[in-house]
């Protein structure tokens, strides 16, 4: 007896129902059209079926299931629509047992793990590293700025092509979504990079249109900017930092895919404005940025902080100031426009060192000039005192001394230190020694005539003094002067001194001496002389 469920019919109503029923051993299915009466439905019942064993299937049952289902039924003068209401329905085939089956043990990969300690891959921003696309005009501009970082804007300088592919006079339209520029990583577009050690890629960039990420592996040509494959959205993080630039963060295998360790160059493309069509009767609105860096990394970058003052170099050339002569000491001369108007000879200009300059640090005196005779220049340390007798002989005041441009400055000085070509601008370095006396804070320098001044000597012009500092040097605060332990009484001195000549000047506040020298430079050995330091 089986139970049919009718939709639509009222309960006491009678219907047909046709069903489909396959005979074992018939490749055809026969339909049986049945009139039943409809009842109201009872409440189901769960009911428990069980399968019959496979003995059960007789041979008479397969003979019966072989015939005809009118042959089955009673015979009957009874119309075909006379059929009984139910139908027998036809034997049910052995039921087998399904052969268990076996799941295999997989085990799931790890997950990769990255080294947080890996030094980052920094792509080169740089002309040589650009991708043939970025630069040829085709699908924007890219300037290389000497700060390192480049500056882009979607605008191409390429003209058009017609539908024939025949140059047109007119510039290309900006693309809403295809303008961008890209760097290779390797040495040459065909090299392959493995970067699947890296958890993370990065973008610092500043703009204000909407970026999309484009990478080149495996088979992709590196210089072809439709080999590319694209990246929109996907971060993982977006950094805003101090500057109005921000840092777009995204995973490297969401980047690069299975090819990661296949990569050739990475860049990126701007968004045009999105109300645009991009094409002749709607190009696209140009938009710019500036790229900071690309860099593959393990770990997402902090934020850029604000800038922070320049730390001072190590090694700094300072220049002095020539404009304004110390008020502490006593110049002879007031010079102007960096003429120094000398009268007569040893006279000399007294200028301030600054503060933050400490003399144990000074490596080197640049000085530039254009001068007729021979000068002196003198570093004095800051317990300089010429109120003090002889002040301008006493060993422990000097820092340094030398007397440049001998015979003159010239445009070709020899090898030996002596004048050469003709009279002109010369620039002359000083090495500076270290020594007791140079030490301590501030201090001055002295630029003075070393001969006589003579009419028709022309102008001294002092273009330039600069001081070396090597910060990497330790500051010495004061000057001490060492303290000297006595030769034992049996030890006689290797040489015995000549008696120093009075160093008393004849007239006062110069520095000259009482006796007048000679035309001949005052040290004997020539002046050390070196080719200016760049």
């Amino acid at each position: 007896k089986t139970a049919f469920k009718v939709t639509g019919k009222k309960a006491g109503k009678s219907t047909k129902v046709t069903v489909k029923v396959t005979v074992k051993g018939k490749k055809k299915a026969t339909k049986l059209t049945l009139k039943v009466k409809v009842t109201k439905a009872k409440k189901a019942s769960k009911s428990k079926t069980t399968a019959a064993p496979a003995a059960s299937a007789t041979p008479a049952a397969s003979a019966a299931a072989s015939a005809t289902p009118a042959a089955s039924a009673p015979a009957s003068n009874a119309p075909a629509s006379n059929a009984p209401t139910s139908a027998t329905p036809a034997p049910t085939s052995p039921v087998e047992s399904a052969p268990a089956t076996t799941t295999p043990d997989v085990t799931p990969e790890p997950e990769k793990t990255y080294d947080p300690e890996k030094a980052d891959l920094n792509v080169a921003l740089t002309a040589e590293k650009a991708t043939t696309f970025s630069t040829n005009g085709e699908y924007g501009q890219v300037t290389f700025n000497e700060d390192g970082t480049v500056s882009f804007s979607s605008q191409p300088t390429a003209m058009a092509k017609d539908d024939d592919g025949n140059v047109t006079d007119k510039v290309k339209d900006v693309s809403v979504y295809n303008n961008g520029l890209g760097f290779i990583l390797g040495e040459t577009a065909e090299d392959q990079v493995d970067v699947s050690d890296y958890q993370y890629v990065s973008l610092r960039i500043k703009t204000e249109a909407e970026v999309k990420l484009m990478t080149w592996a495996g088979g992709d040509d590196a210089n072809n900017f439709w080999d590319k494959s694209d990246t929109w959205g996907n971060t993982t993080a977006v950094v805003e930092n101090a500057d109005g630039s921000k840092t777009i963060v995204y995973e490297v295998k969401t980047a690069y895919g299975k090819k990661a360790n296949k990569a050739k160059a990475i860049g990126f493309t701007l968004k045009s404005d999105d109300t645009a069509k991009g094409d002749d009767s709607d190009p696209g609105v140009a938009r710019e940025a500036t790229l900071y860096s690309i860099a593959f990394s393990n770990k997402i970058p902090e934020a850029v902080k604000p800038s922070e003052p320049t730390a001072t170099p190590v090694i700094e050339t300072i220049s002095l100031d020539l404009t304004a002569t110390s008020k502490t000491m006593k110049s002879d001369v007031t010079p102007a426009d960096g003429v120094f108007p000398y009268t007569g000879q040893y006279q000399s200009v007294f200028f301030d060192i600054p503060e933050d300059i400490n003399l144990a640090q000074v490596t080197k005196a640049i000085i530039k000039a254009d001068v007729p005779k021979q000068i002196s220049f003198t570093l004095w340390n800051n317990t300089l005192d010429q109120n003090a007798d002889s002040w301008w002989s006493k060993k422990s005041f000097t820092a340094f001394v030398t007397y440049p441009f001998y015979g003159g400055s010239c445009t070709a000085r020899k090898d030996d230190g002596g004048f050469g070509g003709d009279q002109g601008e010369e620039t002359l370095t000083y090495d500076i020694a270290p020594n007791w006396t140079v030490a301590g804070n501030g201090g001055y320098f002295s630029i003075g005539s070393n001969q006589k001044v003579e009419e028709g000597d022309g102008a001294y012009k002092i273009l330039s003094v600069e001081l070396v500092i090597d910060h990497s040097k330790a500051t010495i605060k004061d000057v001490v002067e060492p303290e000297v332990t006595p030769a034992p009484a049996t030890e006689a001195p290797s040489a015995a001194p000549s008696t120093e000549p009075s160093a008393a000047p004849s007239t006062e506040p110069s520095v000259a001496p009482s006796t007048e020298p000679s035309e001949a430079p005052v040290v004997t050995a020539e002046p050390e002389t070196k080719d200016p330091e760049v």
